[in-house]
């Protein structure tokens, strides 16, 4: 099949990345995200796609935090800063409620791949019902030839155990979803060094 990021994300289909929430999952998607945006490597993400316009919607964390992420991983792979083709948006609604929005600005921007970080705030409501989760991610269907990521956190059950296997939102994440990560971060290693594993589910 075809795809965005080389065996990573299927190309015009959801995927999810998830795990704990000391995990990398939004770094990672960051690291993804200047992929996507720049057309080269980011460590093992290779894209299999022309560089193209990236719409990062963010529930969770504020802009100033992730432009800071991002300006370190632009240096990292030796770029001047970040590039102007990545559209930072903080949505005060949850996904369903504003998704004729979302739509004509990735129409606007020719956006080819969007981020939603992360799945139960951009659900509003009770996100532990179904019909709230599968509202959220046919929100994200109605976005015509676009790749999404979503991330999320573990299911409560595995946050309480210490043990994560399954995605928050359970079988309606697992059904939504083309492919499936779990990341788990390695404590330790040398200073100033982040060891993460994804693991295909």
């Amino acid at each position: 099949r075809s795809f965005l990021i080389d065996r990573v994300l299927p190309l015009h289909d959801t995927s999810t990345i998830f795990g704990d929430g000391a995990a990398t999952k939004s770094t990672t998607a960051l690291a993804i995200t200047l992929a996507v945006a720049t057309g080269m490597a980011v460590g093992p993400f290779r894209p299999c796609q022309p560089a193209m316009t990236v719409m990062y919607l963010d529930w969770e964390t504020g802009e100033e935090e992730q432009k800071d992420r991002m300006d370190w991983l632009a240096r990292g792979v030796g770029l001047a800063g970040v590039p102007r083709n990545i559209c930072y948006r903080r949505p005060a609604l949850s996904l369903p409620e504003q998704i004729g929005r979302v739509r004509a600005e990735v129409q606007r921007t020719q956006t080819g791949f969007v981020i939603l970080d992360s799945l139960g705030m951009a659900c509003g409501g009770d996100s532990n019902e179904s019909h709230v989760i599968l509202a959220t991610f046919s929100a994200l269907r109605s976005l015509a030839n676009v790749t999404c990521l979503v991330l999320t956190h573990l299911s409560k059950g595995d946050a309480r155990r210490g043990k994560g296997e399954t995605a928050f939102g359970s079988a309606y994440v697992a059904n939504s979803s083309r492919s499936m990560w779990l990341i788990k971060r390695k404590e330790g290693g040398e200073s100033g060094t982040v060891l993460a594993a994804m693991y295909h589910k």
